[in-house]
């Protein structure tokens, strides 16, 4: 019974780290995108938050929100 009322994001580039470079194989250093999200929601105080990791030369962003 929660309703996602909105909310906000932030896309930014950074360098990929020991862990984010074994997760999406790549090398420490390379440039990654990343996106942080936090959802508001119909409870007061209650949100969502998630942070996704991606290698861009692979994949494209598209999308609505």
């Amino acid at each position: 019974q929660i309703e996602i009322k909105g909310g906000e994001q932030k896309l930014k580039a950074i360098k990929a780290d020991r862990l984010i470079g074994q997760l999406l194989n790549l090398s420490v250093g390379e440039p990654v995108l990343s996106i942080e999200r936090k959802l508001n929601t119909n409870r007061e105080g209650f949100h969502i938050y998630s942070t996704i990791f991606f290698n861009s030369a692979k994949h494209s962003i598209f999308g609505t929100f």
